[in-house]
Order: structure tokens, then sequence, then C-alpha cells
């Protein structure tokens, strides 16, 4: 794993990664390239929670649960273009901007979820994880 990755994840709790198929799989469903360090954190763990530094909560969501959590959130109906990939567990969602050739990290409230709500937190995964823990 990336050496600054791994600090910024370090207060996370770990679970087993995802396989190859299953991240091949969600990638094939959903027609996009996920950014890099994604696909790297989630061989290592397919999901987690906790702290990203001393005030942001983060829960990644499993690789296999996030077509059903999309499902329920509306997300094609109510923010197309978008996949929810992770919230701070209260009133905030994170999101892949699917929308753009490069694939762009956004964040989104968890109520109200629309494409006008969504505020561009980074490019990559690690940018995203710097973000939560400078918050």
């Amino acid at each position: 794993m990336n050496p600054r990755m791994k600090e910024l994840v370090r207060d996370l709790s770990i679970r087993n990664g995802a396989s190859e198929a299953a991240l091949r799989e969600f990638a094939l469903k959903t027609g996009i390239q996920f950014p890099d360090y994604y696909i790297e954190f989630m061989k290592e763990s397919n999901g987690a929670d906790g702290m990203i530094g001393k005030h942001s909560y983060l829960a990644l969501f499993p690789i296999e649960d996030i077509t059903q959590i999309n499902e329920a959130a509306g997300t094609q109906e109510f923010a197309p273009g978008l996949i929810l990939f992770a919230d701070d567990g209260a009133d905030r969602s994170y999101a892949f901007d699917t929308r753009r050739r490069s694939v762009a990290i956004v964040e989104v409230p968890g109520v109200g979820l629309s494409l006008s709500a969504s505020i561009p937190i980074g490019s990559t995964f690690i940018e995203f994880l710097e973000y939560l823990y400078k918050r």
C-alpha cells in the first residue's frame, strides 16, 4: 500500500480485501475506471470505517454493497453520474463523479442528494483522504 495512504488510513478498522473478480465485476457493471489508489485500498480492505485525522469519520462501503446502496438512495434519479462509495456516518456522502473523463471524487449531502449540491474534493483517492484528514 502507498505509504501516505497507509498513514492516512491507520485508524480505520480494516476488513479482508475484495477479490480481483469482485473488483473486475464492479468495474464492468459501472463501466468506469476507478481511481487506482481506491482499487489498491479495496484489495487490502473491502470497506472500512473509523477516523481519518482527528475530526473526520469515514465509512467506506464494501464493493458488493455499493450497487444496492446507490439504488436505495436513488442516486441515478437524483444525481445521475454519481456513484456513492462512502459516507461520514451522519450527513455527508462521498461519490465518484463519472460524468467526466477522469473520475473525480465529490462530497454530497446524505439527505437531499443532487448534482447541484456536489462539491469536488479530490481527483485521486489519496487527495480525498487528505481532504478528510485536514478538515
